[in-house]
């Protein structure tokens, strides 16, 4: 096994990010869930129902700590997988005040004007990593 200076924050990260983690393995057992797969530091997670989508049905990925789920009917969403990729990472600094920091984001976008999805913070950040512009703001 190769290490790299990154080695032990991202190790880290994970520890931190951990409740996060086990929430979304858990509520895989509850979405029949397709055999998880280990990809880019992340879990990854095929799902026919994502978490939620009552609520956001436009929604074809999700992050729970490490774990991503994705749509299972997408044939081809690298551009998903990177912005999933970046909620990862966010989940990583944040560990599990993140499940706070992202609503709170939320409602700061709202009370500001903005949408409450496409102007928070961890989405625009996230939408910037699709194509690999840096973030604004």
């Amino acid at each position: 096994m190769k290490l790299s200076w990154m080695t032990v924050p991202i190790t880290l990260g994970k520890v931190w990010s951990l409740p996060n983690t086990l929430l979304g393995l858990l509520m895989a057992v509850f979405l029949g869930a397709s055999r998880p797969r280990y990809r880019d530091g992340a879990i990854e997670i095929r799902v026919r129902r994502i978490p939620f989508r009552t609520w956001f049905p436009t929604t074809v990925g999700q992050t729970w700590g490490t774990v991503i789920y994705t749509d299972a009917r997408l044939e081809s969403y690298d551009r998903l997988w990177r912005h999933e990729l970046r909620h990862v990472k966010q989940s990583l600094v944040l560990g599990p005040l993140f499940a706070l920091a992202y609503p709170v984001a939320s409602l700061v976008a709202w009370l500001t004007g903005g949408h409450f999805y496409r102007d928070n913070w961890f989405e625009r950040d996230a939408t910037a990593a699709e194509s690999g512009t840096p973030s604004q703001g």
